[in-house]
């Protein structure tokens, strides 16, 4: 079985839109020391707002986010 080259072209181009630091850069670290990606940056900025606005009462509904993300990547 092989893949066509659009495909792979294809899931290329959607990968670097989602890291922006490639419309400036090459980069080949590892994700431990790698620059975010557009929806972690997102989310991050998220967080800060709430954070800000509303202190420690939003902290259940990101308890509950976080949780989500820790089920999803365990079925990995």
């Amino acid at each position: 079985m092989s893949i066509s080259p659009s495909i792979i072209q294809n899931t290329r181009r959607t990968l670097r839109v989602e890291m922006p630091v490639t419309k400036k850069w090459a980069f080949f670290d590892h994700a431990a020391v790698a620059p975010l990606t557009g929806p972690a940056a997102a989310a991050l900025q998220q967080w800060q707002q709430e954070a800000t606005e509303d202190g420690t009462t939003a902290w259940l509904s990101w308890a509950r986010r976080l949780e989500t993300t820790r089920s999803r990547a365990a079925q990995l």
